[in-house]
């Protein structure tokens, strides 16, 4: 699997070097919530 630097390069997208981190942050978060979604689900 790609990161998402690599993902949005190859669209043409350029995240400038200083917003890069608070770009992982973001994505590793929607990732956590989605995960513990999922979770709930199998729960139910």
């Amino acid at each position: 699997m790609q990161n998402i630097e690599a993902i949005l390069s190859e669209l043409g997208i350029e995240v400038p070097a200083d917003k890069k981190g608070d770009l992982t942050k973001k994505v590793l978060c929607l990732s956590k919530t989605q995960q513990n979604g999922r979770l709930r689900l199998r729960r139910i």
